[in-house]
């Protein structure tokens, strides 16, 4: 069977790790415009590539600075992250992954968000995000308003 063209960009990031498995850290779609679908991202430590188990507030940070540094590389900002959902191993640590989350995510216009309590993450993390954002301006933007 034959491949068809890809409906989507690749996107690679350096300030942030590299997929550990057979998947993009993000995929720009341009058409109808400005779609954005970033990868799960776990707390591993740049440039070390090293993955950080403690505290959950710093493996918090970890993965919301790769998101929001692919976000970037794509050409998209924090602002236009539409949907974020955050997986936990332990729901108990909510208020402390929370509190994190609000200073990388401020304003009114807030994304939508899941968060979701899992038995087992990649690497033994107790943190992983993944996010969605469409970019301002562009026909796809032109729906949700």
């Amino acid at each position: 069977m034959g491949r068809r063209d890809s409906v989507h960009t690749q996107i690679l990031c350096r300030k942030a790790p590299a997929p550990v498995g057979a998947y993009s850290q993000a995929v720009h779609i341009e058409n109808p415009g400005g779609l954005l679908f970033v990868s799960g991202q776990i707390p591993i430590e740049m440039p070390s590539g090293k993955v950080f188990v403690g505290d959950v507030r710093r493996q918090a940070e970890l993965c919301l600075t790769h998101v929001q540094n692919i976000v970037a590389q794509a050409g998209f900002s924090l602002d236009e992250v539409a949907k974020v959902t955050i997986f936990l191993t332990d729901l108990g640590t909510f208020d402390a992954v929370n509190e994190v989350y609000r200073k990388f995510f401020v304003g009114q216009a807030l994304p939508a968000r899941a968060v979701v309590g899992v038995a087992a993450l990649p690497k033994g993390v107790g943190v992983e995000i993944e996010a969605i954002a469409i970019k301002k301006g562009t026909e796809v933007d032109a729906i949700f308003r």
